[in-house]
């Protein structure tokens, strides 16, 4: 295989490996309440919001929003639980609005201080905006219908802040202090519809729209300091190119080169997420960046131990690798500087590789434990995915590689996340199960895995919602939430998205 064949393929197989989505966006309401757009402030889990003025609540009164959900044949009705709350006492008989998707609702106040409305949204409707309003504070958060939800979780939504955009976003981890969230992926383009079509025969090349339609922000506040920025020409053209670096348009053959990075967030006072600071390799917004995220430890203030896939530039040979680093949380990271002309490139500082004892195959979407690291494996032969254990400390040599018995026989497996000795993993990019490590056992063997269950799932509906994956899970205050991808479909597009979900 040459240097470009390689490259070419390299980047279709980062993309599908990292990737739990294929995608579309549901347009946000203009208040940032809906849809992939920035979602407002307050909301479902502990968000606040306090108002004052004419014809308003007091300056002290305090507004949450916890949404909730009661299982139906269709999609499940929407619970909002709205709670008033002064100097820490429950406020009843307030004028507590609540709408969703524009249209008012009936409230009752079911008990001192909470009030409840609910609805039940059409197959159709996806992503649902909800608005609550007590004076001038107003709350939005987006509730997401998924059709098949175990009875253990809540009502699941869309991640409020700055997170979601009409472009991509791929692959979320969130710390284990619930603090952080990283966002592995995130290109202002429909990612997958430009890297997907260079699969055919032949390949599609850079010049269709989906490689060039600039969808989301490239700057602050939602993406400041966008690697490649410079190669957005306008909002329908990109410099596909990184001479620097010797892709040429020569060297390319029309392969695709959209800026791709990653971000990460900070958890805010309402339990959104902002302040977004890039992680990236300086390599001109180079399109095959590191991914799969996944903290080794709580954070220590803001310095991370991290580890993540990345396919190097200076040895495609090895193909995606485990790469070990230290960032520091709330401000850029540059993970390394990309030197030379391809195909002889060079990184410097060298990656981190952990002491793997194969790199010849896909190894991603790690996930590091105490007596070891989970990873997914492409691999044709004879299975596309299986979702694999190398036993060991990371700070030293693992053991040979194992697969881990939740994989199945024609069956693909990705994306694993144990949380609380429970094994979280991801089914053909259409469900996410998990399963309970009994008594700390060997992750290979049979007799270590509980009876499989499913968590989330896009069968049964009607609507756009076509895959989920990447689940992680933190607990804050006492409460539980999964974090997760989900990919949707509209107009021809394909879109990923941040969602999450209470664990009641």
């Amino acid at each position: 295989m040459n240097a470009f064949n390689r490259l070419a393929m390299s980047l279709v197989v980062m993309v599908l490996a990292a990737t739990g989505a294929a995608c579309g966006d549901d347009e946000a309401s203009s208040s940032g309440a809906g849809g992939s757009g920035a979602a407002g402030p307050g909301g479902s889990g502990g968000g606040t919001g306090a108002a004052g003025g004419q014809g308003g609540a007091a300056a002290d009164t305090q507004l949450r929003i916890l949404l909730d959900r009661e299982a139906a044949d269709g999609p499940d009705t929407v619970i909002i639980n709205a709670f008033v709350v002064r100097d820490g006492e429950a406020l009843s008989d307030q004028p507590v609005k609540i709408s969703a998707d524009g249209t008012p609702l009936d409230v009752a106040e079911i008990e001192p201080g909470v009030y409840r409305a609910q609805v039940t949204p059409s197959a159709e409707r996806i992503e649902l905006p909800i608005r609550v309003q007590l004076g001038e504070i107003t709350l939005d958060r987006v509730a997401l219908v998924l059709f098949e939800v175990n009875d253990r979780w809540a009502q699941a939504e869309v991640v409020p802040g700055l997170v979601n955009t009409p472009a991509y976003e791929d692959s979320p981890e969130i710390s284990p202090d619930g603090e952080w969230l990283i966002v592995s992926s995130y290109s202002p383009v429909d990612l997958l519809s430009c890297i997907i079509p260079q699969l055919a025969d032949p390949p599609a090349g850079n010049t269709i729209p989906a490689c060039n339609t600039v969808l989301g922000p490239i700057d602050a506040p939602e993406r400041p300091d966008l690697p490649g920025k410079e190669r957005i020409l306008s909002p329908t053209q990109i410099d596909h190119t990184i001479p620097s670096l010797g892709y040429t348009a020569e060297a390319l053959q029309g392969a695709p080169l959209p800026p791709v990075a990653a971000y990460g967030f900070r958890r805010q006072a309402d339990d959104s997420f902002a302040e977004p600071f890039v992680i990236a390799y300086d390599a001109g917004g180079y399109t095959g960046g590191p991914f799969g995220f996944n903290f080794v430890s709580t954070p220590q203030g803001t310095n991370a131990d991290v580890v993540f896939a990345w396919f190097d530039p200076s040895s495609f040979d090895t193909d995606g690798d485990l790469i070990r680093a230290q960032i520091t949380l709330g401000q850029p990271n540059t993970l390394g500087v990309v030197s030379g002309t391809f195909p002889a490139l060079q990184v410097a500082p060298a990656p981190n590789r952990l002491q793997q004892p194969d790199f010849s195959d896909l190894q991603s979407n790690p996930a590091v434990v105490e007596s070891g690291v989970y990873f997914d494996q492409h691999d044709n032969n004879p299975r596309e995915f299986d979702i694999l254990f190398y036993p060991g400390s990371i700070d030293a040599p693992l053991a040979a590689q194992a697969v881990v018995p939740v994989s199945q026989d024609g069956r693909a497996e990705y994306q694993p996340f144990e949380f609380e000795a429970q094994l979280y993993y991801v089914s053909e990019f259409s469900q996410i199960l998990s399963s309970q490590r009994i008594n700390a056992g060997d992750p290979t063997a049979d007799a270590t895995w509980g009876p499989e269950q499913s968590e989330l799932s896009v069968f049964g509906g009607e609507g756009n919602v076509v895959s989920i994956g990447e689940p992680s899970l933190a607990t804050v205050d006492g409460v539980t939430w999964m974090y997760f991808l989900y990919g949707t479909t509209e107009a021809g597009g394909l879109d990923g998205n941040i969602g999450r979900i209470r664990l009641r």
